[in-house]
Order: structure tokens, then C-alpha cells, then sequence
């Protein structure tokens, strides 16, 4: 599907609300106005069981966006090289996505969420679990991996979150004003940003932001300035019961093995 045209709203490829499945071929070259450059996702639920979403371009999600009333599960597939002025350059959602494998990577954006961005503003619901995969080489000014905000929670249980860049602050995976972030399995590694590499948890009073460890690893991160594996500001909270944190730079107290 290779419009080469201009979506006024949304979905400058594909627009549902309803039931879709790729099973292979390629969404590409395609611009929304708004949402949604290769895919947007309304009151309908996709799977993706293979095949390419690439070099699409949206105010927000310029691969795939996902509404507050949609679901999406990426079973496997690429992800790649699309772009956003915006939320989320690879996925934006406010709704509910699972990723089991395939790949989210060398997506761009002039503002957050390089690889994905999920946003509770709409939804408190919204949630994101992360069972396999990779996000990697995707770069934002803010969450060149990941950005998390408004309240919408992501689970990460195995996968890779790797090499993704932000020009100003936290390359792996952030988390804003009542987000959440659970660590069970999987990598996040060798991202880099001026601030916070790996991991950042920022709140502003009357919200409350939170990181769990319970398994995994965050390694061989790097900050220019500040906290390279994992920095997290005193409204949020931090939990850690289980996982490796180590070879990040700067180092920090989080640190929790030298042996990586």
C-alpha cells in the first residue's frame, strides 16, 4: 500500500475501525495530517502477523496510531524508518498494544517517543506489554525507546530496548507524570541521551510515577551529564526486588553488579 499522498485526518495508508490482519506486504510512503501515517487503529483491533510498515510520516504515530478504543498486537513484522513532527515516530497509542516480537527501529521524531509513545491522557487504560522484540535505533528529542505519560502503563517481560538516542533527555525508556514502567525480563542497553541513558522517572506533585525491577537488565548506558543507567526525581517512586543494573555511565546508587 504506497499512496504517496496526504491524508487530511488520518490513516494516510490504512484507517480502521474494525478487524484487519497483515499477514505480509509492505504500508509505505504514505502522510497523515494527523494521525496515523502508515496505520491508524480507531474503534478496531489489528494484528500484525508479518510484513513492513516504512517511511510513513504523521503529525503523530508515523507508523502506526492507536486510539483510545484500539487494540493492536505486533505478532512480528518491521516497524521502520518513519517519522513524526510529534508523539511517536514508530507507534503512538493511547490505547492498548502488545508487541511479541518484530522490530520498531530507525524511527524519528522532532519530539518524544522515537520508537513508541503511549499516552493515558484519553484512556487511563492505556497499556503497552512488551513479551519480545526489538526497539533500537530510534531517536527523539525526549524517550528516544519509549515514552510513557498521563498515566499509561508498560510491562516489560523479554525483548531488547537498544541504541536509541535522545538529543535531550533519557535514550531507553521515560516515564512522566503517573506512568509506570515494569521491568520482569528483557535488555535495555546501550542507549544514550544528555540526561538519564536508561531509565528516567520524572512527577510533579500530585502524581505519582513508578519504576519496578523484578527482573532483566539495564546496561551499558550512557548520559552526558547525569544518572546513566537509571535516574529517578524524589515525587517518584523506585522499587527494586530483582535484575542487573551495571556498566552504566555516569554511575549512580542504583548501579547493582559490577559484573557485566
Amino acid at each position: 500500500i504506497d499512496n504517496n499522498q496526504v491524508a487530511t485526518y488520518g490513516g494516510g495508508g490504512v484507517n480502521i475501525d474494525g478487524t484487519f490482519t497483515l499477514n505480509g506486504g509492505t504500508i509505505s510512503n504514505n502522510t497523515a495530517a494527523q494521525d496515523g501515517g502508515g496505520l491508524r487503529i480507531g474503534a478496531g483491533t489489528v494484528i500484525i502477523n508479518s510484513g513492513t510498515i516504512t517511511s510513513n510520516n504523521a503529525t503523530r504515530g508515523g507508523g502506526i496510531f492507536i486510539s483510545s478504543v484500539g487494540l493492536a498486537t505486533i505478532k512480528n513484522g518491521n516497524i521502520v524508518n518513519n517519522s513524526s513532527k510529534q508523539k511517536g515516530a514508530g507507534i503512538s497509542t493511547t490505547g492498548i498494544l502488545i508487541l511479541e516480537n518484530g522490530s520498531i527501529i530507525h524511527n524519528h521524531t522532532e519530539d518524544e517517543g522515537g520508537g513508541i509513545y503511549a499516552s493515558g491522557i484519553n484512556n487511563k487504560n492505556c497499556t503497552i506489554t512488551i513479551k519480545g522484540g526489538t526497539i533500537s535505533n530510534n531517536k527523539a528529542t525526549q524517550g528516544g525507546g519509549v515514552s510513557i505519560v498521563h498515566g499509561a502503563t508498560v510491562t516489560m517481560a523479554g525483548g531488547v530496548i537498544s541504541k536509541n538516542e535522545a538529543t535531550t533527555n533519557v535514550g531507553g525508556v521515560g516515564l512522566w507524570n503517573g506512568s509506570k514502567f515494569v521491568l520482569d525480563g528483557g535488555t535495555i542497553r546501550n542507549n544514550s541521551a544528555n540526561g538519564r541513558g536508561g531509565i528516567s522517572a520524572w512527577a510533579s506533585t500530585g502524581h505519582t510515577t513508578s519504576v519496578i525491577l523484578n527482573g532483566g537488565a539495564v546496561k551499558n548506558n550512557t548520559a552526558t551529564t547525569a544518572n546513566g543507567g537509571i535516574g529517578v526525581n524524589e515525587a517518584s517512586q523506585y522499587t527494586y526486588k530483582s535484575g542487573t543494573v551495571c556498566g552504566n555511565r555516569p554511575t549512580n546508587a542504583y548501579e547493582r553488579s559490577t559484573n557485566c
